[in-house]
């Protein structure tokens, strides 16, 4: 009997927690004797301090008071440039050729970038900077004179510069709390349940058996596989959009 494996360093910061949340649920379900049989209670104590740091550090991100402008700034941005991308391509069907061929021309730099809005923050950020930077092209500008769809630059122009001030005012923000690291929390946090997975599958190998065991261990399989399940819809419907 082993516990099924799950890739904990591929979970959003969310999830990551709902799972150890949940772990830790079914071990406070166990006896204490039973803890005391399994010899958990050192490994226990670094896992719940773990958790205990990460929950803090998941707090501090969702508590930011800017996190919510950041997503409303970057949907707004990402309209823009979706609805930029949207014009030139509509040009592309204009009855006078020399439109089509600056809508074509607009429409391959469009290309090149990709699905930007899909984008990381940062990846976005850099993708659309870049992006603005090559329309500044001699024969790019011409096209957007021609085309008539300057605005829709200007506007991105303004978009992407409200969610980078955004951006700054959270540095600030993130600079005055107090140094607890999301990404450190969660390396701890996994490194102290595996070290509880190897703990007990090494008994087992040694001969341990009885019902709590295997209630705990089948109980624990349940959660995982749900976990794992709720990654690969996720991946899908990603991957689908």
């Amino acid at each position: 009997m082993k516990v099924e494996r799950i890739k904990l360093e591929a979970m959003r910061h969310e999830l990551h927690y709902e799972f150890h949340k949940n772990v830790l649920v079914i071990i406070d379900r166990l006896t204490g004797e039973c803890i005391s049989v399994l010899d958990l209670v050192a490994l226990l104590a670094p896992y719940l301090k773990a958790f205990d740091v990460e929950k803090l550090a998941l707090d501090i991100i969702i508590k930011s008071k800017y996190s919510r402008a950041m997503a409303d700034a970057d949907h707004q941005r990402g309209q823009t440039y979706t609805g930029f991308l949207n014009a030139v391509k509509a040009m592309r069907y204009h009855f006078d050729p020399e439109v089509r061929n600056d809508a074509e021309l607009l429409t391959d730099v469009f290309k090149h970038y990709g699905n930007v809005p899909k984008k990381k923050y940062d990846e976005e950020s850099a993708a659309i900077e870049d992006f603005l930077r090559e329309l500044e092209r001699p024969d790019l500008v011409a096209a957007i004179e021609r085309l008539k769809v300057g605005e829709w630059r200007d506007r991105l122009v303004t978009d992407n510069n409200a969610f980078e001030a955004i951006t700054y005012q959270r540095f600030d923000e993130k600079a005055a709390l107090p140094p607890v690291r999301m990404n450190e929390a969660r390396v701890e946090t996994d490194k102290c349940y595996r070290n509880i997975v190897t703990h007990l599958e090494y008994g087992i190998m040694r001969g341990w058996e009885s019902p709590e065991l295997t209630a705990f261990i089948t109980e624990l399989n349940v959660v995982v596989k749900h976990y794992k399940d709720v990654m690969t819809r996720k991946h899908k419907i990603m991957i689908s959009d």
